[in-house]
C-alpha cells in the first residue's frame, strides 16, 4: 500500500479513474457533513484529493 509501483495507462483510463477518485471525493464530503467523530473520513478526503491531484498531472503528460 505504501510502495511505489509504475503502470501505462490511456488517456481514456486516466480520465475513468479521475472521474471515479472525484465522485469518491463527493460521497466523502458529504459523509464528513454528517459528522466524522472518529476522523476516518476526514484522512479518507486527504487521500483521495492526493490521489486526485496525481491523477491530474499524469493527465497532463498525456
Amino acid at each position: 500500500m505504501y510502495g511505489k509501483t509504475s503502470v501505462t495507462l490511456t488517456a481514456d483510463e486516466l480520465f475513468y479513474l479521475k472521474v471515479a477518485v472525484g465522485l469518491n471525493i463527493k460521497t466523502v464530503s458529504e459523509f464528513l457533513e454528517s459528522g466524522d467523530s472518529y476522523g476516518v473520513w476526514g484522512r479518507e478526503l486527504e487521500n483521495l484529493k492526493t490521489a486526485y491531484n496525481k491523477i491530474e498531472r499524469a493527465s497532463r503528460r498525456v
